[in-house]
């Protein structure tokens, strides 16, 4: 299962206890505005704007092929995302 957390440093992760995804809090600003939208949308707005580089795009796409269903495993995180703290 894919998590979302805010760091010490104020930075975000997705993590799926492994692996993860560091990234700036204006970058967790654009997804925590952005929710809820349809899982497709949310899917770009999470490998083309948050992920930074190719690195991180494959590391996404391969946290979110491994957690289950893609449309699923998006609605999660959208849900994790509305339930956290405003920016």
């Amino acid at each position: 299962m894919l998590r979302i957390e805010k760091r010490d440093d104020g930075r975000y992760r997705l993590t799926d206890g492994t692996e993860e995804v560091v990234f700036a809090k204006e970058k967790f600003e654009d997804l925590y505005y952005a929710v809820p939208t349809h899982a497709t949308q949310f899917y770009r707005l999470l490998v083309e704007e948050v992920a930074a580089i190719p690195e991180e795009r494959a590391l996404m796409n391969r946290m979110i092929g491994g957690a289950g269903s893609r449309e699923k495993v998006l609605n999660e995180i959208q849900e994790a995302i509305r339930g956290m703290p405003r920016p």
